[in-house]
């Protein structure tokens, strides 16, 4: 039944892909020794809803399957955990909700970094998106602080993520109009690092 959610989900047949994931999430709820796959059909799940334009419903399917894991393992130092949780940020972002969404990123990379450290790619992503999300809020000092850590462990960035090219590219706007000529140099700069690789 997952394999059928997954293949359904590959071939953007959301609806088709729903139904089997809420089976194995209803046999997961009933028979839950399988962790492993439990976590991974919470996660389908949700994202499913996301694809069918069913925001409300993804976000308490990801707060129900975090409830899941923190009650089967004992802590939020999960990488399904927090790939539920940027899940989560998008949708409070998309809806506007963004101290949520500062909270959210913020947990997650406090997870990633203790998880894998603090040049792992995917702890990089999450911090990208935190910083694009204080650009949203005007918070430009934390960007670019979060921009500059970007900057020193880029080798260790997946070279296709867009979360460095977005924020290098936001940033580089942002200086430009204010004048700040030096930073909006470095900034462009790097933004056309990333391009080779983004288009």
């Amino acid at each position: 039944l997952q394999a059928l959610a997954n293949t359904y989900d590959a071939m953007n047949k959301p609806e088709k892909a729903y139904l089997y994931s809420t089976e194995v999430d209803s046999f997961c709820k009933t028979n839950p020794t399988n962790l492993a796959i439990c976590q991974g059909i919470g996660l389908l799940k949700g994202n499913i809803l996301l694809k069918m334009g069913e925001d409300s419903a993804a976000e308490q399917t990801f707060l129900e399957f975090e409830n899941y894991i923190l009650e089967k393992t004992g802590t939020k130092q999960n990488p399904q955990f927090a790939k539920a949780q940027y899940s989560l940020a998008n949708i409070y972002v998309n809806e506007g909700r963004y101290e949520k969404a500062e909270a959210v990123c913020l947990e997650d990379c406090d997870i990633f970094s203790a998880l894998y450290g603090n040049t792992n790619p995917e702890y990089l992503d999450f911090l990208g998106y935190l910083g694009l999300i204080y650009l949203e809020t005007s918070k430009f000092d934390k960007a670019f602080g979060i921009f500059k850590q970007i900057r020193e462990t880029r080798e260790t960035l997946n070279p296709e993520s867009m979360i460095y090219y977005n924020l290098s590219n936001s940033l580089s706007e942002y200086y430009h109009k204010t004048g700040q000529i030096d930073s909006a140099r470095v900034a462009y700069r790097l933004q056309m690092e990333s391009l080779p690789y983004n288009f």
